[in-house]
């Protein structure tokens, strides 16, 4: 079974900032932003998949990642919030509800996967540029605050 999923993909800044604007917050609401790399695909797979006779489009591979996380042996009810990849800002599970992603913080914030293996990946260049521009729309639209950073409470969170 499939988790809930939103599956829409933002290439620009100013159409996902669009999109963050528009959001309407019930009872749960972040309070910080977890950051994650996705580790698999790294970015040489990912760039593989654009090249395909049929190419993996971003769109696809959220409907993939919704089947995946919602099947055994995972099952989860959620996902993480986004996916930021070179071409686009995705949104899989829904922003104005939990999401899963990072055990201690899936109760308080939004969980991001910037598609690439940065333990063995250069972090530089257009797809840093890419995501720090991702983070900000977040933090601007929300009105989460940076600093000063406490654990837990406030500020940009890493997944180790």
């Amino acid at each position: 079974m499939a988790i809930p999923i939103v599956g829409k993909c933002f290439p620009t800044a100013a159409g996902f900032l669009a999109y963050l604007e528009g959001l309407q917050f019930g009872a749960w609401r972040p309070r910080f932003v977890t950051m994650h790399h996705t580790g698999s695909p790294d970015l040489k797979t990912w760039r593989g998949w654009q090249t395909r006779a049929k190419p993996v489009s971003d769109e696809q591979w959220l409907k993939n990642l919704a089947a995946y996380y919602g099947a055994p042996p995972l099952s989860w009810s959620a996902g993480p919030h986004f996916f930021f990849t070179p071409n686009n800002f995705c949104v899989l599970s829904p922003p104005t509800a939990r999401g899963v992603h990072a055990v201690s913080f899936n109760a308080m914030s939004w969980g991001v996967e910037c598609t690439g293996d940065f333990d063995r990946e250069k972090f530089d260049g257009p797809v840093r540029d890419k995501y720090v521009e991702g983070l900000a729309c977040l933090h601007i639209a929300s009105g989460l605050q940076l600093s000063p950073f406490a654990k837990g409470v406030r500020g940009l969170h890493f997944h180790c």
